[in-house]
């Protein structure tokens, strides 16, 4: 019961002192002496929060948008370090971070919260890697509590720490990155290339150029724009490359490059496939630097045809044979070519109309 006693004892001490306590017990038997009172001393902790860490000292160097740091990129280094009832703090807890997210200077992982492991400063600094989320260029941002030296339970208030970031251009980005080849057949339409492209840019509104490329032409090979525009368009057949220039949305590219067409002149076309390329750039809207260019890969199978043999030269005049006389020359002026093969491997010559048995008469001289 003493001891229950004794364990449920507690104590409330006035600001700014620090009091002792004297322990005496005693059992009321007159035939045996009580045991000498025990002096304790009690050391007295604060219950002050530190001040807030504030603002802080020295501006953060910018952070590049989509940046992976291999080393440290921000550093905190609370304005006050300060607690009015206690040792000054050394350490800080980060609370939450938006925008990004953080670890410490080597890269690991660190926890966050009001309870999560304090974060030792270095001559009142502490680095920090900071990997902003994907396309962020603002908001960034993260919470700290400066943590009681003496009661590491204690926190200051919050202070919030703006993270700026300096935006870059993104590239375009062009959909789907890879598609089924289209079909060509000779003689055939013009085909179209990418007639399911989609363009979409986190950043820029608009596109300055877009360059389609037969990567492995043949000759014969030509692409083609099948719509009108008022973009300037050219095909130079040195690069088997179409181009498209000028400033325009998103959108109009878009139409234009799903009216790009792939065509083979002549008849004799290597047949099998061809690799092209479709290279789009976009007008820089977020600093002075170049547009980005993305490239995209899109391919065409040609099928090459049997054409027919061409019978040129020939005469609608009438050939006149006198019977009892020598034969005559049917067609001597005749013509026999083929567009896509040097031989022909047969030849029929046929009385269409009037036979007479036994008496008419086909020949080959010579």
């Amino acid at each position: 019961e003493v001891n229950a006693s004794l364990a449920g004892l507690t104590l409330t001490v006035a600001e700014g002192q620090t009091p002792s306590l004297t322990v005496a017990v005693s059992d009321r038997d007159v035939a045996s002496a009580d045991p000498d009172p025990v002096t304790i001393t009690l050391q007295t902790i604060n219950n002050v929060a530190p001040e807030a860490g504030g603002i802080l000292t020295g501006p953060i160097t910018p952070i590049t948008e989509d940046q992976r740091p291999d080393a440290v990129n921000l550093t905190l280094r609370p304005a006050v370090l300060s607690d009015a009832d206690g040792t000054p703090p050394t350490a800080i807890r980060i609370l939450g971070v938006t925008g990004g997210t953080l670890s410490d200077a080597a890269g690991n992982a660190i926890t966050l919260g009001a309870g999560a492991t304090p974060l030792a400063l270095t001559e009142g600094a502490l680095g920090l890697r900071f990997t902003p989320g994907a396309d962020v260029t603002s908001g960034a941002s993260l919470r700290y509590v400066v943590v009681d030296a003496d009661l590491p339970s204690l926190n200051s208030a919050a202070t919030t720490v703006a993270i700026p970031i300096t935006p870059v251009n993104d590239a375009p980005l062009v959909l789907p990155a890879t598609a089924a080849a289209a079909h060509h057949v000779e003689g055939g339409v013009a085909t179209v290339i990418a007639p399911n492209l989609t363009i979409t840019d986190v950043d820029s509104a608009q596109m300055a150029q877009a360059v389609v490329t037969i990567s492995n032409p043949e000759a014969g090979d030509l692409l083609a724009l099948g719509t009108s525009t008022t973009l300037a368009v050219a095909y130079d057949a040195e690069t088997s490359s179409l181009s498209i220039s000028g400033i325009a949305s998103r959108a109009a590219y878009q139409a234009l490059l799903r009216q790009v067409t792939f065509a083979t002149e002549g008849d004799t076309p290597v047949a099998g496939g061809r690799a092209l390329t479709i290279e789009l750039t976009d007008v820089d809207a977020v600093s002075v630097q170049a547009g980005q260019t993305v490239s995209v890969a899109r391919s065409v199978t040609v099928e090459a045809v049997n054409d027919p043999l061409v019978i040129g030269a020939t005469t609608t005049t009438p050939v006149v044979a006198v019977e009892g006389a020598a034969a005559v020359t049917l067609a001597p002026t005749l013509s026999v070519t083929d567009p896509d093969a040097t031989g022909v491997v047969s030849a029929r010559v046929t009385i269409a109309s009037g036979f007479k048995a036994g008496s008419d008469v086909l020949a080959l001289s010579g």
